[in-house]
């Protein structure tokens, strides 16, 4: 993945075939994700009246956006990605800064959902999986892992 140019508005990455098809069964895997119910460091009684109802709702609301955004990339009119043109192989990726942000967003919810999905492992848990039904998950954090890595490189080797 490659930022092929940049202004105020919009952001142009490149991604090659492999980088697409990643792309493409991430969004058909974070279209499906649930997360389990909003969980707080502190105890609820602690905070101030309908803080929580409100936070929920806001979370909600930021992964109803992100559902929406992933569900645009691959729309054929007026989707994020476009061929790639001049016999170039590989796709356009084309993104305004805040769908960028919305992108990597949808992405960590995702992994967070896999994350859950495995019983919330300590940092310091083993990469392996426990039984072969943990390794779906596992994939997707690490592939997960990955677009968000080259995305933010990317952005950084531009700045």
């Amino acid at each position: 993945m490659k930022l092929l140019s940049q202004n105020a508005d919009r952001l142009v990455f490149q991604l090659d075939p492999r980088e697409v098809e990643i792309l493409r069964q991430l969004v058909q895997v974070g279209l499906t994700a649930e997360r389990g119910p909003i969980r707080m460091s502190q105890k609820p009684e602690a905070l101030p009246e309908g803080a929580l109802e409100d936070f929920a709702a806001a979370m909600e609301q930021s992964r109803a956006a992100g559902r929406a955004l992933l569900q645009r990339v691959f729309e054929p009119q007026g989707g994020y990605l476009q061929e790639a043109s001049g016999g170039a192989r590989g796709c356009g990726l084309t993104l305004t800064r805040p769908d960028l942000e919305q992108l990597l967003q949808a992405l960590n919810e995702l992994k967070l959902a896999h994350w859950e999905r495995l019983g919330c492992p300590d940092e310091e848990a083993p990469d392996e999986p426990e039984s072969l039904e943990d390794l779906p998950s596992l994939m997707v954090i690490d592939l997960v892992n990955q677009v968000q890595m080259l995305l933010l490189r990317a952005l950084a080797s531009e700045d």
